[in-house]
């Protein structure tokens, strides 16, 4: 069983609320955009429910499009060019769209290196891993989600659940349904762990719409 004691899993956190989130960046409730990366490519993406959309990438090339909504996937394009940097790029971007942008960017998925760029690539997710307890618990409230049992591995066998977060086990399944491949599972017990509490906070997200931004680590929680 894992030991390290990161956060204290009963700290308070600011929650960001999401007013729309597209699996290609998100917008918060206050108006703000977040881009996010693409994979492991060096292209950073931000659709909105408005149908603005936006790619930069890395070296400063900035593409803003705007669909027409008349059913025919046509677009306007409001700037397509280079900027210098990918923070002149993110600045063009939100003069031109009147739009604030975090701070912060949001990685693809836990992976086992999280790239960074100015060191400001986070995971943004509804769910943790707290290595004190062996546990992976939802972030806003703190409810222990699940438990890795007795032995404290990765094995669907010790998993047990805490009957006050029933609506939240569907989240699990799904995760270990989809979400494992013998590649992952060949990674250990500290990848697998982590890479759970990934896809259960994406899938909270979808329903709850709020989540905080995380270290690569799954487990330290961004200051």
């Amino acid at each position: 069983m894992e030991t390290q004691n990161h956060v204290n899993p009963h700290e308070n956190r600011d929650l960001i609320s999401l007013q729309y989130e597209a699996g290609r960046g998100a917008q918060t409730s206050n108006g703000q955009v977040i881009f996010q990366r693409q994979g492991t490519s060096e292209n950073f993406h931000c659709d909105l429910e408005s149908g603005l959309s936006a790619s930069v990438t890395s070296a400063g090339h900035l593409t803003i499009t705007q669909s027409k909504h008349n059913g025919r996937g046509s677009f306007d394009t409001l700037f397509s060019g280079e900027t210098g940097s990918m923070e002149t790029a993110l600045n063009t971007y939100a003069e031109i769209t009147e739009h604030s942008v975090h701070s912060t960017i949001a990685a693809y998925m836990y992976s086992e290196n999280v790239k960074g760029w100015l060191g400001n690539e986070k995971i943004f997710t509804a769910a943790f891993y707290c290595a004190y307890s062996n546990t992976i618990r939802h972030i806003g409230k703190n409810y222990c989600i699940l438990m890795f049992g007795k032995s404290g591995k990765f094995e669907e066998a010790n998993f047990q659940f805490d009957a006050a977060v029933k609506h939240l086990i569907p989240f699990v399944e799904d995760s270990l349904k989809i979400g494992f491949h013998q590649n992952d599972l060949d990674k250990g017990d500290r990848y697998c762990k982590r890479r759970l509490a990934w896809l259960v906070g994406a899938g909270i997200l979808t329903q709850e719409k709020a989540g905080c931004f995380m270290e690569g680590d799954m487990e330290t929680f961004s200051q």
